[in-house]
């Protein structure tokens, strides 16, 4: 009989104690998501250069949002933890539900704070599992009673209001800051930027420099590894395009330190072979070697009968840093107008 009495208390601890972890699981990483989001946020404030990297950034809004549902996940997450609330299967119910649409939110955001919340529908799957048994437990069940909580139906109203007010206040912040800097989505920078008649400066804190562009550019990071060598080579691809078609390209590299660059000349023009390699069809119809200020750079024209394409250009070889600048046009369609601005536009900044 005592051996049953221990199997019964045994399992009666280990499904309070599923429950527990649920709880106070929900609660820390209610806490983690508002200090994350604040935390970046603020990041990206005082470091602009955080922008081109392929972390995602929140806006005002979206921290408002983690905000309120992050507290609603600790509110939840404390009285599912202290296992006296007869409704503890009820907040597992809306902890899962609110699970599901943070998941949503942010994988359609292409945020990385969802893994957390998957981890939280984990936890409540079991939870739920947990709660149905022990519900049938008379000693459980009888220990349940209504708790006096300090958020009641009104508080729960006001919290509501104060969400929405929150909400509203920070969209209108972020509409603000977006028409009086001109911080837009890739798409609404593109459109409020194509102008063929108006060139705009854009400034790469991560590539250190500057140049004019027809509009504002589209950023892509790739890894790649230099031919021969097994040395790893991080590309940062900055690409715009006009409103007649033509491509604009810079693309800055960081050579490794067991790269010799004591010899510009030769990673210049290995530099160019690997461009003219890239696609069939490519010819180098010519290239001169040039200076750029204190460094050395190499002019180059390729065209491609196949694509009829010309990519037109200057590499430029700073220090262990190459930049690439290319011009891409119909062949036979060169016009002096529209490179001249692009490639005698482009500065270093420190």
């Amino acid at each position: 009989m005592n051996t049953a009495n221990n199997i019964g208390n045994q399992e009666l601890e280990k499904h309070k104690k599923i429950i527990k972890n649920t709880g106070t699981l929900a609660i820390g990483i209610g806490w983690l998501t508002i200090f994350l989001n604040i935390a970046i946020y603020l990041w990206s404030l005082f470091d602009k250069s955080l922008a081109e990297t392929s972390v995602p950034l929140p806006d005002l809004t979206s921290v408002s949002i983690a905000i309120v549902f992050s507290a609603t996940f600790i509110i939840f997450g404390n009285r599912i933890k202290n296992l006296t609330d007869p409704n503890i299967k009820k907040y597992l119910y809306l902890l899962m539900g609110l699970s599901l649409a943070v998941l949503a939110l942010s994988f359609a955001s292409s945020g990385r704070l969802g893994v957390f919340f998957l981890v939280v529908l984990f936890y409540v799957v079991s939870s739920l599992k947990s709660i149905n048994k022990l519900m049938g437990i008379a000693g459980f069940t009888s220990a349940l009673k209504p708790a006096e909580y300090k958020i009641k139906k009104t508080g729960w109203i006001m919290l509501a209001v104060a969400a929405v007010l929150l909400l509203a206040a920070a969209a209108l912040i972020d509409s603000s800051i977006y028409a009086s800097s001109g911080e837009r989505t890739k798409e609404e920078t593109a459109e409020y930027l194509m102008d063929g008649s108006q060139w705009k400066e854009f400034n790469s804190a991560a590539g250190k420099f500057k140049v004019l562009f027809p509009a504002y550019p589209d950023h892509e990071t790739q890894n790649l590894e230099i031919p021969g060598a097994k040395l790893p080579l991080k590309y940062d691809l900055y690409s715009s395009r006009s409103k007649e078609g033509i491509l604009y390209i810079v693309n800055a590299a960081v050579y490794p330190p067991e790269v010799n660059t004591s010899k510009p000349e030769i990673n210049l023009e290995n530099t160019l072979k690997g461009m003219v390699s890239a696609a069939k069809g490519n010819k180098l119809t010519s290239s001169n070697f040039m200076n750029f200020g204190n460094y050395k750079a190499l002019e180059f024209l390729i065209d491609n009968s196949d694509e009829n394409t010309s990519l037109k250009g200057k590499i430029i070889m700073v220090d262990k840093t190459i930049y690439q600048l290319l011009m891409g046009y119909e062949i036979g369609k060169y016009n002096k107008s529209d490179y001249e601005p692009f490639i005698n536009s482009f500065q270093l900044i420190e």
